[in-house]
């Protein structure tokens, strides 16, 4: 339920980022994203060209977010979770680890007991005090997998985000940059007369 929402909210943000930037009647030619650039470039260009072909949608959606502050937030604010996470979960993580390694420890220990009645009795109680170690931190452990299905949903729903804003960018120039046919059908014709002098002269 929660991801469906989540996909919504981002569904609106794409359509509201889509409807902001209508095209406007102009004389001026439209500019073609800097991704999709065949222009004479440096060496710093053409390294920054290589990533950009590396994934043309990341880098299409960088521009994107360069022009408009609600993406521009949106990143940050993605891009601020992964530390806001780590700190979060940091003092939990340690307290946690901290008990389960004494419990292994206390485990490895009494497997050493030689009198098998003492040995059961001591593994009952470490179990005993395991278990209630548990019921005590359940609830903090919800939250951390609340967080981490949070995680995958949100990566979800950027990439979602990503590739319904991207795609009328790619759509748009493809209808102002289409490829004009005639050098291949001139390389078609001339082709085809090289073959028939070929054959002509092969007696073929």
């Amino acid at each position: 339920m929660k991801k469906s929402v989540i996909v919504s909210v981002v569904i609106g943000l794409a359509i509201f980022n889509s409807c902001s930037q209508s095209p406007k009647t102009s004389n001026k030619k439209p500019e073609t994203p800097k991704a999709l650039q065949d222009n004479n470039s440096s060496t710093m260009e053409l390294i920054s060209k290589k990533r950009y072909e590396a994934d043309l949608v990341d880098a299409l959606y960088e521009e994107l977010t360069t022009k408009d502050p609600a993406l521009k937030d949106l990143e940050n604010r993605i891009n601020n979770l992964t530390d806001t996470k780590a700190d979060s979960l940091a003092e939990f993580v340690h307290y946690k680890s901290k008990n389960e390694s004494y419990y292994a420890s206390a485990k490895n220990h009494a497997s050493g007991i030689q009198d098998s009645i003492l040995r059961q009795k001591i593994k009952m109680m470490i179990e005993n005090s395991e278990s209630k170690f548990n019921n005590k931190i359940s609830a903090i452990n919800d939250l951390v997998s609340h967080l981490k299905k949070n995680d995958i949903s949100i990566k979800d729903a950027h990439i979602f985000l990503k590739i319904i804003l991207t795609d009328p960018v790619m759509v748009k120039y493809q209808n102002e940059n289409m490829a004009s046919s005639k050098p291949i059908e001139s390389a078609v014709k001339e082709s085809d007369d090289v073959l028939k002098k070929v054959t002509a002269l092969g007696g073929n």
